[in-house]
């Protein structure tokens, strides 16, 4: 991680274990890039099935809950919520139905 990065540490839920190969890792990022470019990302990883399960999923994430150390983007900047480096973020599908 060069001067430049940010760590941000990554959990991931309901999207498969196979998606991510395990639920939490680590992702590097550069300094002030936001939700949304971790997003990208994501999403980015050719080949990846964690990007293929992700790009099911709506631009605007509307069926995914996202949450910066613990509270959800919809209450911060949505997608273009900063991040710094050691915010932890969760992603999981939203559970509808009853």
């Amino acid at each position: 991680m060069d001067m430049e990065d940010m760590e941000i540490h990554l959990r991931l839920f309901g999207l498969g274990k196979r998606a991510a190969g395990r639920t939490e890792r680590t992702v590097h990022l550069d300094q002030g890039d936001t939700v949304n470019a971790l997003m990208d990302a994501l999403r980015t990883v050719e080949g990846s099935y964690l990007s293929a399960r992700l790009k099911e999923f709506a631009v605007t994430e509307d069926r995914l809950l996202i949450l910066v150390n613990g509270r959800s983007v919809h209450i911060l900047q949505g997608l273009d919520t900063p991040l710094a480096s050691g915010d932890r973020v969760t992603i999981m599908p939203k559970a509808f139905g009853g």
